[in-house]
């Protein structure tokens, strides 16, 4: 085994083969690491309604802690999205710039949204419990 720059082992036959990735390390306080099935599960963790499928069918607590996460951001998330098309259809009924304006400002809400679920997903695929303030804790009451 050869020591990687990230601090891994790799396996010298997979070297230079494309798609060749080292294992994924367990998640901190676990001794397994991820398995394939483990690693669907968390992306549907954070697909909106798909994280209810992730809950219901993970076998570990990290991937079950995820899919509640990813729960509560989706409802959370789909409030904000009611709420912003909602500003957004009344700004175009009082005038043309001002619904501009608030286009913009929606649309990046909703990019940011979906870059938060992103990195989110992300740092669950690394191992990691990345705690969104407020609604890790709402998770965590769940």
């Amino acid at each position: 085994m050869i020591d990687s720059p990230l601090g891994g082992d790799e396996d010298p036959d997979l070297q230079g083969v494309v798609g060749a990735e080292p294992d994924i390390p367990a998640p901190a306080g676990t001794g397994a690491p991820l398995s394939d099935e483990d690693r669907v599960l968390l992306v549907f963790a954070y697909l909106g309604p798909l994280s209810l499928v992730a809950f219901a069918a993970a076998r570990r607590d990290y991937v079950r802690w995820h899919a509640r996460q990813g729960a509560v951001y989706f409802v959370l998330a789909f409030a904000v999205i009611l709420m912003a098309t909602t500003a957004d259809g009344i700004a175009w009924s009082l005038h043309w710039f001002i619904g501009r304006m608030i286009s913009l400002v929606t649309s990046l809400v909703y990019l940011c949204l979906v870059g938060v679920a992103f990195l989110a997903l992300v740092k669950a695929l690394r191992g990691e419990r990345w705690r969104l303030p407020f609604i890790a804790e709402l998770a965590d009451w769940l």
